[in-house]
């Protein structure tokens, strides 16, 4: 007798189940519940120091972001080659344009661990393509001509240590490494950009969790 009354509470309880399962089913379902998630972001400038072609050099940017929870981002970012790099005369195509251009901008991506804590860290990723070239830059820089151009792809995954500066501002530091893809020029090789990448940057946004 015990047995059929478990048996029946179970039925009772896949057949209430069932039916609130049935009543729900038109009901709009989301990964993020607005009441859960909060929603921001943040914009700001980084400096990149890496090497190029054997020789020391500093990469300039900035980039912005979604942020979710204080804690995942997606955006966007573009930095560009400050210093300048000189490649030899006579293996370029244009004898008076050797003076090095590299840019490159795209998606990046995130996750910060304990972002209220003081001192924290976050890993990050920026996918993007860019491009390579040469131009003479002894001239006018309105009028410029670049030559032996190339198209590339570019990944940089990074970990980063970061500090609340205020409830707007963070200090980053990061370490990371730049791949570079797709390069089809001889002229230039794929060790010249694949290199470690150290970068600094200020982050400013709203950095602070609802109450």
């Amino acid at each position: 007798m015990k047995k059929h009354r478990i048996i029946l509470a179970m039925m009772m309880i896949m057949a209430g189940a069932f039916t609130v399962n049935a009543q729900n089913d038109d009901e709009p379902q989301y990964l993020f519940q607005s009441g859960d998630t909060q929603v921001s972001g943040f914009g700001g400038v980084t400096v990149g120091f890496s090497s190029i072609n054997d020789e020391f050099a500093v990469m300039t940017g900035g980039g912005g972001a979604v942020l979710l929870n204080q804690k995942y981002f997606f955006g966007g970012y573009g930095e560009g080659l400050s210093t300048s790099h000189n490649l030899d005369p006579q293996v370029v195509t244009c004898p008076d344009k050797y003076t090095l251009s590299f840019g490159h901008g795209g998606f990046w991506m995130g996750y910060i661990h304990k972002p209220n804590k003081l001192i924290h860290f976050n890993i990050n990723t920026r996918l993007g393509w860019g491009g390579i070239s040469l131009y003479d830059r002894d001239y006018d820089i309105a009028d410029i001509e670049h030559c032996d151009r190339d198209n590339v792809f570019v990944l940089l995954p990074q970990i980063e240590m970061e500090i609340n500066l205020t409830s707007w501002m963070k200090f980053q530091l990061g370490a990371g490494y730049r791949f570079v893809t797709g390069i089809s020029n001889d002229i230039y090789s794929d060790k010249m950009f694949n290199q470690p990448n150290v970068q600094l940057g200020f982050m400013f946004g709203n950095f602070s969790p609802d109450k």
